[in-house]
């Protein structure tokens, strides 16, 4: 049973864009098994990272509802390397469709490319938001290309940094996703916006059905 569940916890991650199958890591059956076997752990391990985001946690020690008041009146661009591609995308819909607002994700190396000149000439720099995903183990060329872009970056703009948190990369790359939920709950809720509908998305299915 215990394996069951875990398998459709793994083909959810993996629908979801959390988890990323290479076709070289389809092939080494143990490589699927190990992750399949630690799902259950991990998710206890997320469930325990997430006590401190909870309704009852004061702001001053519950991380989603500071970086919540910390985004409110700006436009949040959540930057990540390509291993959190997903969770920062994840971000954006959820700030997109949770707290109302306009959001985008950007991935490193290829925002450098073109974004970072728009940081440096765009006199309305000010009103973003950027956000940087953070992760302890990440490889040492993409720690010192975040390290530059933020650097760059903060002489434009106030900026936020996530460090995730757990002892493994799922771990830490679901409680980082939890996080960006909890924070766009939070905002919404300073917007004195209600997170569930998405009013729009029902105006526009109507519009195409005419058409």
């Amino acid at each position: 049973m215990r394996k069951a569940l875990s398998v459709c916890l793994l083909l959810g991650l993996v629908a979801a864009g959390y988890v990323t199958v290479t076709p070289a890591a389809a092939q080494n059956r143990s490589i699927g098994v190990n992750i399949v076997l630690n799902t259950p752990i991990t998710a206890e391990i997320v469930r325990d990272l997430g006590k401190p985001l909870g309704p009852s946690v004061a702001v001053a020690r519950n991380p989603a509802k500071k970086l919540a008041q910390k985004l409110r009146g700006r436009t949040p661009i959540v930057y990540a390397t390509r291993t959190y591609a997903p969770v920062a995308r994840r971000w954006q819909t959820e700030l997109n469709e949770m707290a109302k607002v306009l959001a985008w994700a950007s991935v490193l190396p290829e925002a450098d490319h073109n974004e970072l000149v728009g940081w440096d000439g765009d006199a309305a720099a000010r009103r973003f938001a950027p956000v940087f995903l953070r992760d302890p183990e990440e490889a040492e060329d993409h720690a010192r290309m975040m390290d530059a872009t933020r650097d760059l970056i903060k002489r434009r703009t106030k900026i936020e940094e996530v460090r995730s948190k757990g002892p493994s990369l799922l771990s830490r790359m679901l409680s980082t996703v939890q996080l960006g939920d909890f924070t766009s709950v939070y905002l919404a809720v300073l917007r004195k916006v209600d997170p569930t509908p998405v009013a729009v998305i029902g105006k526009l299915k109507d519009r195409l059905a005419k058409t």
